[in-house]
């Protein structure tokens, strides 16, 4: 197996199960430990784990930044709301803004749909389905979108 697939396969194993022991990699995949070390500290490296003695846990980071949009947006859905409306205020007209994929944020760009004096930038795929048909200015940051969490 090459290195890339193998490190592939060890991310879906960490994704899955939350920790790895070398050993049990090192057999798995039929290579040293000492490889599996390595692939390990790339993917530490990458931010999608943390070592520990004899293996590795999944980066908590990991876990929250690929929680289902739609399930983030209903956790405390009324804090966020009220949040939006504290929010608006501040923003003024003539206006750009940047926004982020937050479902926080898109609470409050809800409360934004009917003003036609905004120009928006976003990475956020749901701002732009959200926003499409309102009169607001919407611009891209580009990127690559993570499907995980649309």
């Amino acid at each position: 197996m090459a290195a890339k697939d193998r490190i592939q396969a060890i991310k879906q194993m960490v994704a899955n199960d939350k920790k790895v022991t070398v050993s049990n990699l090192s057999s798995i995949f039929q290579v040293t430990e000492e490889t599996i070390r390595r692939d390990l500290e790339k993917l530490e490296d990458e931010g999608f784990l943390t070592r520990t003695y004899g293996g590795a846990v999944l980066n908590s980071a990991v876990l929250a930044d690929n929680i289902h949009f739609y399930k983030r947006a209903k956790s405390f859905y009324e804090e966020k709301q009220i949040i939006a409306r504290n929010t608006l205020p501040f923003i003024k007209n003539k206006t750009t803004m940047a926004a982020d994929s937050s479902s926080t944020v898109m609470e409050l760009l809800k409360l934004l749909k009917d003003r036609n004096d905004l120009t928006l930038l976003t990475n956020s795929a749901e701002a732009f389905h959200e926003l499409a048909q309102s009169d607001i200015n919407l611009v891209s940051t580009g990127g690559e979108i993570n499907k995980n969490t649309l």
